[in-house]
């Protein structure tokens, strides 16, 4: 997805959602927004791809710390742990909040149903 493309597909969510989309992304996201430093995208919440020690190289228009979540494995690269006890190995993500706060931004995660838009 070109950056133009990303900011219609933005736009139109927004419009017709009432709200920003979320969006996911790694290395090619860092690669489409290499060298911009402003963008429409920061209203979007972050879901940040990487498979480090740490969520390092975020695109600078959201800044270091502002992802909400982070995948720091797809179950085989990235730090521990990267399993899930039953399971075995699985894509592991973490949230950048407290747990009032991920209930408050997804409420099924406190264990009401998730009802689908």
């Amino acid at each position: 997805m070109t950056y133009a493309q990303m900011l219609e597909f933005v736009e139109l969510a927004q419009e017709n959602l009432g709200r920003y989309p979320m969006i996911y992304g790694g290395s090619m996201l860092r690669e489409v927004l290499r060298g911009i430093t402003q963008s429409p995208l920061s209203q979007c919440p972050l879901w940040y791809a990487r498979y480090f020690s740490a969520p390092v190289g975020v695109p600078p228009i959201w800044g270091a710390k502002t992802w909400t979540l982070w995948q720091y494995t797809d179950g085989n690269a990235g730090p521990q742990p990267q399993t899930v006890s039953g399971i075995g190995n699985c894509d592991r993500d973490t949230f950048n909040g407290t747990q009032a706060q991920l209930q408050q931004n997804w409420p099924f995660a406190a264990g009401q149903p998730f009802v689908g838009v």
